[in-house]
């Protein structure tokens, strides 16, 4: 995520939706950047946050399989 301001920023939140084979969502869930482990709260003027984590999903039993996903930032 970019910070194109000439101020810092706060981190935003992180939408994580997994979808079936018809783009349907199966699962979806609203990720912090602390539930992600990261202390950082803030992107600095001009700057750019980068991070990566392992999440290990287990969808819901009879929900469909898994196909793709869609991952979008946004400020609660």
């Amino acid at each position: 995520v970019s910070n194109k301001a000439l101020h810092e920023v706060a981190i935003p939140n992180l939408e994580l939706t997994l979808n079936d084979v018809l783009d349907r969502p199966l699962l979806r869930r609203v990720l912090s950047p602390q539930d992600l482990g990261f202390s950082q709260k803030t992107i600095a003027a001009e700057g750019v946050w980068e991070g990566s984590t392992i999440i290990t999903v287990v969808p819901p039993e009879g929900g469909g399989q898994v196909s793709g996903y869609r991952l979008t930032a946004f400020y609660p």
